[in-house]
C-alpha cells in the first residue's frame, strides 16, 4: 500500500486485483468485554474506493463469532469448479497469464463452461 492525500485528509491506499476481499480482525477484551474493540474497528476503521473518499459509502460490518464458515477447499474434483467460479467472477487480469494459462490447459477458462475431457 502506500499513503494518499485527497482533500487535505490522509489515506493509507491498498490496491487489490481481487474484487472480493477479506478482512479479519482481531480485537481484543477490556475487563473481559469486547465493545471497546467493537468501537474501535466500527468508528476507526472505514475501507471503501478512494476514487469515492469525498462522499464514502457505509460500512458494513460481520461477526464471525460464533458462525460456521468453511474456508478448505475441496480436495476432489469439486476443486477444480471451485477455481472456475473464482474465475468466471474476477476480472480477466486477476491472475497472470501462465496461471490462466495452466487453468485453460484443463478447461478452465471465463466465460466458457467448465466441461473437461475424459483425458484429463
Amino acid at each position: 500500500g502506500a499513503e494518499a492525500e485527497v482533500g487535505g485528509v490522509r489515506y493509507f491506499a491498498a490496491k487489490s486485483r481481487s474484487y472480493a476481499n477479506w478482512l479479519i480482525l482481531r480485537g481484543f477484551l477490556v475487563e473481559g468485554q469486547p465493545e471497546a474493540a467493537v468501537k474501535m474497528f466500527k468508528e476507526g476503521l472505514k475501507v471503501y474506493p478512494l476514487s469515492t473518499a469525498a462522499s464514502p459509502p457505509g460500512m458494513a460490518f460481520v461477526s464471525g463469532s460464533g458462525k460456521v464458515m468453511n474456508t478448505i477447499h475441496s480436495n476432489d474434483f469439486h476443486f477444480y469448479e471451485e477455481i472456475h467460479a473464482v474465475l468466471s467472477k474476477e476480472h480477466v487480469d486477476f491472475l497472470e497469464p501462465e496461471l490462466r494459462g495452466r487453468a485453460a490447459s484443463i478447461g478452465i477458462q471465463r466465460g466458457k463452461p467448465f466441461a473437461p475431457s475424459d483425458k484429463l
